[in-house]
């Protein structure tokens, strides 16, 4: 009678401390949504990317941002199109990689987007990133700062 208590003993914590060694697999592609706020082209603009990430590597989303101010009687600033990022670990909580936007402002396509992005990893699912870069223009460059709060979803 002993040795049956302490087999249903044993298959218990067996079975208890499996559960703690459990971790739900890591999924390949995730779905990613940003609220972002950005200074382009000397204008402050705020608004959402939502994509596709590939292995925390690669994300590629569609990102629509406006200034919002109503006070100068004309048309909104509107900046929308698509990003492209390739992310490169530098250690647990930093990454790195280079950004590139194919990107419309108010229905007049400009040149392609080049930037730098730093992601800070919060938790698993959350991330910070701050980006810089420039576009060429019929002026010169407009350049772009910004961050973004990045969240995914499994």
């Amino acid at each position: 009678k002993k040795l049956i208590y302490i087999v249903i003993a044993l298959m218990v914590s067996n079975i208890t401390l499996a559960q703690g060694y459990f971790r739900e697999p890591e999924k390949a592609f995730t779905f990613q949504v940003a609220p972002a706020a950005f200074s382009y082209n000397d204008k402050a603009v705020v608004g959402f990317h939502i994509g596709v990430n590939y292995k925390e590597a690669f994300n590629i989303s569609y990102f629509s941002m406006r200034d919002y101010d109503f006070s100068e009687g004309i048309e909104d600033y509107g900046w929308y199109g698509l990003n492209a990022a390739y992310m490169i670990n530098m250690n647990k909580y930093l990454a790195v990689g280079p950004v590139v936007r194919l990107a419309n402002i108010n229905g007049d396509w400009e040149k392609p987007y080049y930037g730098a992005e730093l992601r800070y990893n919060v938790n698993k699912k959350v991330k910070i990133g701050f980006e810089y870069g420039r576009a060429k223009n019929e002026t010169g460059f407009a350049e772009g700062f910004g961050i973004k709060f990045i969240w995914n979803m499994y």
